[in-house]
């Protein structure tokens, strides 16, 4: 009777530690990697060339939910990994600037481009451009220090 409990002990230990490993390894897989040739994307571009740190966010409606969003790297890619689904005919737009501080998107670009610019649907165009607007980028000056 002591050794069936013991096996019983050891079946149960063996098959917590195979679960854990097999939590532990499925868990460790890094997002980062993944295929980015099956997420469609928004190029945004400025004076032609890619603009990376701004936020891409869809609509259905103008001034609507967010109902997607994306932020573009350096290669001016905003890769949308979810899409709604239906998916509507045409996405609204609207941008915001996340750079590191030395630049950032008049407001009024921003504006123009919520009231201006649509985008079809990413399922069937799944790589669109999204232009900015000439001026629309500008430098902001770090504080002098003292």
């Amino acid at each position: 009777m002591a050794q069936l409990k013991h096996l019983a002990r050891s079946t149960v230990l063996r098959n917590a530690c195979i679960f854990f490993a097999f939590v532990v390894l499925s868990g460790c897989r890094d997002s980062s990697s993944r295929d980015i040739s099956d997420a469609p994307f928004v190029q945004v571009m400025y004076e032609g060339q890619p603009l990376g740190d701004v936020q891409v966010r869809l609509h259905q409606v103008r001034g609507g939910p967010v109902i997607a969003q994306a932020v573009s790297g350096q290669d001016g890619n905003a890769y949308f990994w979810q899409i709604p689904s239906p998916e509507p005919s045409n996405y609204y737009v609207t941008v915001e600037s996340l750079s590191d501080g030395s630049w950032s998107l008049t407001p009024e670009a921003c504006q123009k481009i919520s009231e201006n610019i649509s985008l079809k649907a990413l399922e069937s165009s799944p790589s669109q451009q999204l232009g900015i607007p000439d001026g629309a980028v500008i430098a902001i000056s770090s504080p002098k220090r003292r």
